[in-house]
């Protein structure tokens, strides 16, 4: 059967614009690992990689005001391999994510986002994901990060053994355009179980077993109590497994000048 992102958005829409799930209190920043941007060196690359990757480590950084997200790439770099620039705009090594008038995406918006791993809705997915905050927002613009492996554990009990399904590579047939593509939405990275998924995919076929399974990530993604909720503070940068853990922010005020930049691996 053949289904459309009308089908999955419309089902968290209600909840992501409500006051409940955008004002609550923040769970703090206990889940991170904390780093000095002096520890980044080549010296402890596969240590910092390894630990994002395959164990699901999430760091936190803090840089000087001075700096320039230029050097702050180079550095980035220098650990997590060449950043993937083909959607950002110009080409550029990162996207600034903040609101501007007549948004396209969500990401150029004020609104509050649905939850999801970058890209996807695509076959494949960055590995790695930095956020930088360079300008806050006096109210609102959380952070959200949702655990990929505890949705695989809420799954199973349900469904068991179907869940299976999800890892194999066709299980969901992508329509864009004149171009079809299968993708899976589960994978094993060693210990760990990633995932691939966003509301947003905009046309897709599968079978109604599988689209139920969706629908239950979809709902669970979006529940509070499976939620990290948080609120990076200017200059800091967080960097995470962008197949371990889904993200999203909060809405927050349309003047506001809250700038992001947004760092693929």
């Amino acid at each position: 059967m053949i289904y459309n992102k009308l089908n999955l958005f419309e089902e968290i829409k209600k909840t992501i614009n409500s006051k409940e799930y955008n004002i609550r209190k923040s769970s703090g920043i206990n889940f991170t690992k904390k780093i000095e941007k002096e520890k980044i060196t080549l010296e402890n690359k596969k240590e910092i990689f390894n630990n994002i990757y395959f164990n699901g480590t999430i760091y936190l950084t803090e840089f000087d005001t001075e700096e320039k997200i230029d050097e702050i790439i180079i550095l980035l770099e220098s650990v997590l391999g060449k950043t993937i620039n083909n959607k950002n705009k110009y080409n550029n090594k990162y996207e600034i994510i903040t609101a501007i008038e007549n948004p396209q995406w969500f990401f150029e918006s004020h609104y509050s986002q649905p939850v999801h791993t970058d890209e996807g809705h695509e076959k494949i997915q960055p590995n790695i994901l930095a956020l930088y905050c360079k300008e806050n927002s006096e109210f609102g613009g959380d952070n959200i990060l949702v655990n990929s492996k505890l949705i695989y554990k809420l799954l199973i009990e349900k469904y068991g053994d179907k869940v299976d399904l999800l890892f194999h590579n066709d299980c969901i047939t992508c329509i864009k355009k004149n171009n079809e593509f299968t993708k899976n939405i589960f994978l094993k990275i060693k210990e760990n179980i990633g995932i691939s998924f966003s509301p947003l995919i905009n046309e897709f076929k599968c079978t109604q077993e599988i689209y139920e399974m969706l629908k239950d990530i979809n709902y669970l993604i979006h529940q509070k109590e499976n939620q990290i909720f948080f609120k990076l503070k200017e200059n800091q940068c967080i960097i995470f497994s962008n197949y371990l853990y889904l993200h999203s922010r909060t809405f927050f005020p349309k003047n506001s000048k809250r700038t992001l930049y947004r760092i693929w691996f």
